[in-house]
């Protein structure tokens, strides 16, 4: 089967095939592949006037050009996304980080009527007044529970689907394409 100029192609070998490129955006001399730079132009980069670049496939997935009732729009040559994204709080959705946590109270030190200055203790007695006035209550053990408002540590995270590695590859050879 022979191969329209600038038609891609994916290709399981290691090497480029003669007449054919990888698509790995390398900059092409225009004097040396005047046909591919007339279908393709500067879309995927260099100067116009002694350059051009191929298509940029490494790492990249294919989208096709236009834009679907409501989405987005997508232009030739435009590329999108990142391997890599950090979110922050406003992109996370509202939730919260449970913890809980026993104050233990050690045997020992002098009763107080004062909690300032003070430490938690139990001289065998009572400790604090429930009231001001009132005989001291008797200070225990006593769990807290409660939530952290700290969410993540601004590192970014993983954002890459499920892939496999293969080679894009270009014709620069072949038939030239009619426009039909």
């Amino acid at each position: 089967m022979t191969a329209y100029i600038g038609e891609i192609r994916i290709f399981a070998g290691n090497f480029a095939p003669v007449g054919w490129l990888f698509c790995k955006g390398q900059l092409l001399q225009i004097n040396e592949y005047e046909a591919l730079y007339a279908l393709i132009g500067t879309t995927y980069g260099g100067d116009g006037s002694t350059t051009f670049a191929l298509p940029n496939q490494a790492g990249r997935l294919v989208v096709s050009q236009g834009q679907l009732p409501g989405g987005s729009n997508y232009q030739m040559g435009q590329m999108l996304g990142v391997e890599n994204v950090q979110m922050n709080g406003h992109q996370l959705p509202t939730h919260g980080h449970p913890m809980a946590a026993t104050i233990g109270v050690p045997d020992g030190g002098t009763t107080q009527t004062e909690p300032t200055n003070a430490y938690f203790g139990s001289g065998g007695g009572l400790a604090y007044a429930s009231e001001l006035g009132a005989n001291p209550g008797t200070l225990s053990r006593i769990a807290v529970n409660g939530t952290s408002s700290m969410v993540g540590d601004g590192q970014p995270h993983y954002n890459i689907q499920p892939v496999q590695a293969i080679n894009y590859i270009i014709s620069t050879t072949g038939v030239y394409p009619s426009q039909g």
